[in-house]
């Protein structure tokens, strides 16, 4: 069930694009190529992102809208552009088969979480790899800060940002599930540490775990960071004293810049975060660092969750690109022959098979009949 306010609910989240945001997007953001070239607003309400597109003669435009009545205003304000009535998650589109997407997607929590995110996400799958999505956000949602960041950090590259959002979708699920509050921002910039230097997410978690969720060291990084003057300093802002040294790696340039990323989170509690995470601190299988985040949130919370968190975890492997499902179910295969007595990695895996998995059944059954032969 959705929430947020009652005029979002009534309106499905529907906040129409200003015309003159729409004119500037296209002839002030894009560079828009002589060849012809697709364009998708998965959220197209009323058409007003994609008007300033039907000028181009080359464009082929597409739209996906939920409302019929929204849907049939696009149809009438651009009668080139193909405009489907429809949920975005329910449309099939062929994977980089968009050049270009420009959306303003509803901004509330569904049956699924932030629906922007999972907006985002998908969208981004079928946009060409390298090219470009303009999406409008409200001020004060997380990516208007951390979006130059995460660019860095994954590199600009859309299949990288799609995992990126997958982790994130899922996380917070778990979290609401937990019943964790939790806020977004916070929540994606240790995301962040995570994913563009794992070992320094490893220390933060060991700082905190033995601090009761604000560690002094990172209070003493936080504080190097800022200026000397021109910003208030958070509440006891004498940082407590620290044991030992810490570690130089701290001092590189990419974790300094994540250190100035607001919010500064000296003052927060980050135990509930880092429960939030188990899955990256509490695997004892060799060489699973080696794996995709995304994989091991997946298999963590596969392998230790209860019949609740099982439900919620195990259809998302489905969407996991074909060498990513083949890793998560390598590792549970393996799980079964280290520790036949564990439940875990066998439950885990008759979830994914109620799920429809593909290579789920196989993976189980080549498991119990190596574990046969051992035997």
């Amino acid at each position: 069930m959705a929430s947020g306010t009652l005029e979002n609910l009534a309106n499905s989240a529907f906040v129409p694009t200003r015309a003159v945001d729409a004119e500037r997007i296209c002839r002030n953001l894009l560079s828009l190529p002589a060849a012809p070239f697709r364009v998708l607003d998965p959220t197209a309400g009323e058409g007003l992102l994609l008007l300033p597109f039907a000028a181009h003669p080359r464009a082929q435009i597409y739209g996906v809208e939920l409302s019929a009545e929204r849907a049939r205003e696009s149809r009438t304000r651009l009668p080139r552009a193909l405009i489907v009535t429809s949920p975005f998650e329910n449309v099939r589109i062929t994977e980089n088969a968009v050049d270009l997407i420009v959306s303003n997607p509803p901004y509330m929590i569904g049956a699924i979480g932030r629906l922007e995110y999972a907006i985002i996400r998908d969208a981004t799958a079928v946009l060409r790899p390298g090219n470009p999505h303009v999406t409008i956000v409200p001020a004060h949602q997380w990516v208007s800060s951390i979006a130059p960041a995460l660019t860095e950090g994954l590199k600009g590259n859309p299949r990288q940002v799609k995992r990126f959002l997958n982790a994130l979708l899922l996380r917070k699920q778990l979290a609401m599930a937990a019943g964790l509050n939790i806020r977004d921002i916070v929540l994606v910039k240790l995301m962040l540490l995570e994913y563009i230097r794992q070992h320094r997410f490893d220390q933060l978690y060991e700082w905190q775990a033995r601090s009761e969720g604000r560690p002094a060291e990172l209070q003493h990084l936080e504080q190097g960071v800022r200026p000397a003057a021109g910003r208030k300093e958070p509440s006891g802002a004498a940082a407590p004293p620290i044991s030992g040294e810490i570690d130089p790696a701290w001092q590189e340039k990419a974790v300094q810049d994540w250190l100035r990323l607001e919010p500064q989170l000296a003052n927060t509690d980050l135990r509930d975060y880092f429960w939030n995470a188990r899955d990256r601190l509490t695997t004892t299988i060799s060489g699973l660092t080696m794996v995709p985040p995304l994989v091991r949130a997946l298999y963590d919370q596969l392998v230790t969750g209860n019949e609740g968190e099982l439900r919620l975890v195990a259809p998302q492997a489905r969407d996991l690109v074909p060498e990513e499902l083949a890793i998560l179910l390598r590792l549970l295969g393996q799980q079964i022959q280290r520790e036949p007595q564990e439940a875990g990695s066998f439950t885990a895996l008759v979830a994914l098979i109620e799920a429809n998995t593909p290579g789920a059944l196989e993976r189980l059954l080549d498991s119990l009949w190596a574990d046969l032969r051992l035997g």
